[in-house]
């Protein structure tokens, strides 16, 4: 496999990535309509643990972030804050299809 066959292989992948990533924005806004707080700190975990290794430093932050906060407040976080924090989600998940597009 040549450099070439390699770096289209990997973005490639980071597309898929990133189109993996839509689908859980769309989990997690059902997340917060249900109030289902612990499936959004699955996601969110999972999220955590691979984004940066696809190249994705900012949304691996993020992840971070909000895990964190899920742990930490649990069923005790706000709507308003989980809200919040999937508009930013949703904002990297832009800036980053503009990127790799």
């Amino acid at each position: 496999m040549t450099t070439d066959d390699s770096e289209l292989e990997f973005s490639n992948m980071k597309r898929r990535y990133l189109e993996r990533r839509n689908e859980d924005l769309l989990k997690l806004e059902e997340c917060l309509k249900d109030s289902d707080f612990l499936n959004a700190k699955f996601i969110a975990h999972r999220i955590k643990g691979t984004a940066v290794s696809y190249g994705f430093p900012e949304m691996g932050e993020w992840a971070e972030r909000l895990d964190r906060s899920l742990r930490e407040s649990g069923e005790e976080m706000s709507k308003e804050k989980l809200e919040s924090e999937l508009k930013l989600f949703k904002e990297i998940l832009e800036s980053l299809d503009e990127i790799e597009n």
